[in-house]
């Protein structure tokens, strides 16, 4: 029997504790039981984390933030329905990481929203 996937997703172009929160779920998850997939937007400021996560052995996803979110969220959602994640973890809400996951029927959505001190401005 295959493993489910979790899918961590990252929409914040910033380092900080909630990035570093997520790398800790992600060293510390029973790999024997889950299949890990990081998915971050293409940025030089998320090298370093993406580094580290690599390093942990753990598959990496990157997406374009150049293009209209209509085509990130196709491409997310022909991703999401490709390895059917069991659970999609969100990293602050992030419309285009919710709207696909909820089109590929990922069964469970999760959000954590670690800095509700800020004015976020969604697109």
């Amino acid at each position: 029997m295959q493993r489910p996937y979790i899918i961590y997703f990252q929409q914040s172009l910033t380092l900080g504790a909630s990035e570093e929160y997520f790398y800790l779920l992600m060293q510390d998850i029973d790999r024997t039981r889950f299949n890990i997939i990081f998915v971050c937007p293409e940025s030089s400021i998320l090298d370093s984390l993406v580094r580290k996560i690599e390093a942990l052995g753990i598959k990496v996803q990157r997406y374009s933030l150049n293009t209209s979110n209509y085509l990130v969220i196709l491409r997310l959602l022909w991703f999401f329905r490709k390895f059917k994640p069991e659970l999609v973890h969100i990293n602050d809400p992030c419309l285009i990481g919710i709207i696909a996951a909820r089109l590929a029927n990922a069964p469970v959505l999760l959000i954590t929203h670690h800095t509700p001190e800020l004015n976020r401005k969604y697109n």
